[in-house]
């Protein structure tokens, strides 16, 4: 994707244009029919806290569906992030994973539960402040098995520092059992 192009989730959110997929990162919106930059002279330098929030997750979000390749999932994470699931949930266990090599212990177990380039996420419009992200999106997949797999999650991720400290997700685990059954 080359600098001004629109990944999915600025597409979806139809006024920012992330600028992440770029090598200096610009967070770029339209406004009556312009194209304005944070660069602009008009506008400071710095993002507020809940915005550059924002553009972590939206980052973390393209990187996670393949769209944007320029950063490791693994460096979203601090070294002590926790990722928490519904107790309901009985095929994460430990839960909550607690540290860096087990979150990426998690998330790399899930590879295989998905057929390879199955995986589509409807990302809704993020919800940021000075300390969390609030994600709600449905994902559609086809699992290992053949089976469609749909469901629908909000995740709460907490950030220090520009990174993911903490994870607490919600999905219909009754609808993620059934379907891998």
């Amino acid at each position: 994707m080359s600098p001004g192009q629109l990944c999915l989730i600025c597409a979806y959110n139809q006024r920012y244009l992330c600028g992440l997929h770029s090598a200096a990162p610009t967070i770029r919106w339209m406004e009556n029919n312009k194209t304005h930059t944070n660069k602009d002279e008009s506008m400071p330098q710095a993002l507020n806290p809940a915005e550059a929030n924002r553009a972590v997750i939206e980052h973390y979000f393209a990187v996670l569906q393949g769209l944007a390749g320029d950063r490791d999932l693994a460096d979203f994470f601090s070294d002590d992030v926790t990722w928490q699931v519904p107790r309901s949930n009985p095929h994460i266990t430990p839960n909550p994973r607690v540290g860096h090599a087990a979150v990426m212990d998690l998330l790399h177990s899930g590879v295989g539960v998905y057929e390879a380039g199955s995986m589509a996420i409807i990302l809704q419009p993020l919800i940021a402040d000075q300390t969390r992200v609030a994600a709600q999106f449905s994902m559609l997949a086809r699992l290992a098995n053949g089976n469609p797999y749909r469901n629908d999650y909000c995740i709460v991720f907490t950030l220090r520092d520009g990174l993911i400290c903490g994870v607490t997700e919600y999905l219909d685990t009754l609808a993620q059992d059934r379907q891998s059954a």
